[in-house]
């Protein structure tokens, strides 16, 4: 998490780094065989990650305006910020700006015949 003032509002980036797998299922042409496929799907998985979040992030700070970050104690390094928040939390994260730079890495590519099914096997 990288806490700023900006314009005087207070802007939080979280960095969101992810490592993930992919199986590739044998249908209607999908096919991961070259590079180039896999980073189009990193960039598109990894780009509707970031928009969920700050939608969530928005959501639960202009909706119910808690401090769901608990940055009443990650702000102790950033003076500033802490004295904003300590002041008038209500006010500080009614304005605060949510930023989220995720950066989607899929490291493996299985293959399958079958859709794996949705429920557990014993």
């Amino acid at each position: 998490m990288e806490p700023v003032m900006k314009n005087g509002r207070p802007h939080l980036t979280f960095e969101l780094f992810l490592e993930t797998e992919m199986i590739e299922y044998q249908c209607l042409g999908a096919s991961f065989d070259k590079q180039e496929q896999i980073r189009k799907a990193e960039r598109l998985y990894g780009a509707e990650l970031k928009k969920r979040l700050i939608t969530t992030a928005n959501k639960l700070k202009d909706k119910y305006k808690v401090d769901v970050f608990r940055l009443t104690t990650r702000l102790k390094n950033y003076p500033d910020l802490y004295k904003a928040i300590r002041n008038d939390p209500k006010t500080f994260i009614e304005q605060m700006v949510v930023d989220v730079n995720v950066k989607l890495r899929i490291r493996t590519i299985g293959s399958s015949l079958e859709t794996p099914s949705l429920q557990e096997k014993p």
